[in-house]
């Protein structure tokens, strides 16, 4: 059994969220390294920005999403 996972502070802050992830998706194809490295750093403050709880622990999804997208997983 998983655990639950903290995703945002509520509703309205999920869809801003999702909202923002695809908005700036696509612009992350086809960068190199140091560019998606730039479009993560930027993604992740515009993030916090939107729900500084989403990013509050290392544990909550979206916290996971971009340990994902630091390793180069997505």
């Amino acid at each position: 059994v998983v655990p639950p996972q903290f995703v945002n502070t509520g509703l309205p802050e999920f869809a801003r969220c999702l909202a923002l992830l695809g908005r700036m998706w696509r612009l992350r194809f086809g960068l190199n390294q140091e560019q998606a490295g730039r479009w993560t750093v930027d993604f992740q403050a515009q993030l916090a920005a939107l729900d500084p709880a989403a990013l509050g622990s290392p544990e909550s999804w979206w916290s996971v999403l971009l340990e994902q997208m630091w390793d180069g997983l997505l």
